[in-house]
């Protein structure tokens, strides 16, 4: 194995007879944490990290309004359940609504993401926590031990906006005024911070 990090630690926990190993890096506004697995020849990353520094996710949700999950199924076409999800986060968002919902998505190759959104207030503003949680199958030859890879992104948007998103149109940039009525068949939800990057779409 060869990474970069700046501390490298060998767990108690072993896999294939070697200790299991944590490495930690940072960046000015990120920090990143990945963990090895030994398969029997090398080490494969089991799971990976990524979050702002200094955020928390949100552990006592009794001040946020929720719903129950909206689930896609393996083999079932995801739109239905993008446009539910839509629906429901832009309603609360304009209502400045502290909220939570989480959308879950099957593939056909067994692979299981968790998109998790916090609309939530900070320091006065409004802004979105979203966690997305990805359990992968390994699909990699290799002679050792087959183990599911996870992976799991933080971001913290400062900013939400729609963009329209017809089918068959290739136009991703024309934006909808939060006034203005809209089928959340017919947008994407784009999440900015604040230099107007593109964080996360749904």
């Amino acid at each position: 194995m060869s990474v970069a990090a700046h501390d490298l630690e060998l767990l108690s926990a072993k896999s294939d007879g070697l200790p299991d190993i944590k490495i930690v890096a940072y960046t000015a506004v990120r920090s990143f944490e990945n963990r090895y697995n030994f398969d029997g020849q090398k080490y494969q990353p089991a799971r990976r990290t990524s979050q702002p520094i200094g955020e928390e996710i949100p552990r006592n949700l009794s001040d946020f309004e929720t719903r129950a999950p909206v689930i896609q199924e393996a083999g079932e076409n995801p739109d239905s359940v993008f446009t539910e999800a839509r629906a429901w986060l832009w309603q609360q968002w304009k209502l400045k609504k502290p909220s939570y919902l989480g959308v879950m998505l099957h593939s056909k190759e067994g692979d299981e993401t968790t998109t998790t959104y916090f609309i939530r207030k900070s320091g006065g503003n409004l802004e979105v926590m979203i966690l997305k949680h990805r359990v992968s199958v390994d699909r990699v030859p290799h002679p050792g031990s087959r183990r599911p890879a996870i992976d799991e992104i933080d971001v913290v948007a400062a900013h939400v906006e729609r963009r329209m998103a017809l089918k068959d149109s290739s136009d991703r940039q024309t934006s909808i005024s939060d006034d203005q009525k809209a089928l959340p068949d017919s947008y994407e939800i784009y999440f900015n911070d604040d230099a107007g990057n593109d964080l996360a779409v749904l």
